[in-house]
């Protein structure tokens, strides 16, 4: 396993990890522009990769879902974004939903969209950009949940953990891929809707009794 770090916190989260098992960590500063080529050339033999991070990069997760679906690996992510720690979700291609998918998901169920898209282009804009504290359990929490990501790699397929840093809050779900995905949907048997309906009437027929 690789670990991605970028800020701080990303850096704690990659030496707290490595404590725990033997990994191996680059700084998102060498991160080179053509992502595929750099990790083909020198981390052929990583199966999985972990970003950690200290603030969203899509476009490094992009890059990051890009590779391993193009070389059959898995990866996940931690983010600190405000006051959300968020662990996952684990990506496995041809097994669930892709980061694209996700992001999707994410701001379609924001009740801001808007303003994450405006902080978007302001983080590509400012690499400098963003919030640089962090604590030590903060840390812990996500060094526990990649080392546990990766031991059960495929229970943990598009699975979010949202962790309230402030309030202490932990919302857990589970991303549905697009049906229409190019990147991930094609190898769905079912559409979304039908996968959604299948887990919901189960649900609310217990309620119902």
């Amino acid at each position: 396993m690789i670990i991605i770090t970028a800020g701080k916190f990303g850096n704690a989260i990659g030496a707290r990890v490595n404590e725990l098992i033997t990994v191996h960590t680059i700084d998102i500063q060498y991160i080179e522009e053509d992502f595929a080529a750099q990790f083909k050339r020198d981390f052929a033999d990583e199966q999985h990769i972990v970003f950690a991070s200290w603030r969203p990069y899509p476009e490094i997760c992009e890059a990051i879902d890009n590779y391993c679906y193009a070389e059959n690996k898995s990866w996940t992510m931690v983010e600190l974004h405000g006051q959300r720690l968020t662990c996952g979700p684990t990506v496995i291609p041809g097994k669930g939903a892709c980061y694209s998918c996700y992001k999707k998901r994410y701001l379609s169920h924001h009740r801001a969209p808007e303003r994450e898209l405006v902080l978007t282009n302001a983080y590509q804009k400012n690499p400098a950009l963003g919030p640089e504290g962090y604590c030590m359990p903060m840390v812990e929490l996500a060094a526990t949940a990649i080392v546990d990501s990766l031991t059960r790699l495929t229970d943990h397929v598009g699975k979010v953990r949202v962790v309230d840093v402030l309030g202490g809050t932990v919302i857990e779900g589970e991303v549905i891929g697009i049906h229409a995905c190019k990147k991930c949907g094609e190898k769905r048997t079912t559409p979304s809707h039908e996968r959604f309906t299948e887990k919901l009437i189960p649900e609310l027929a217990e309620v119902l009794e």
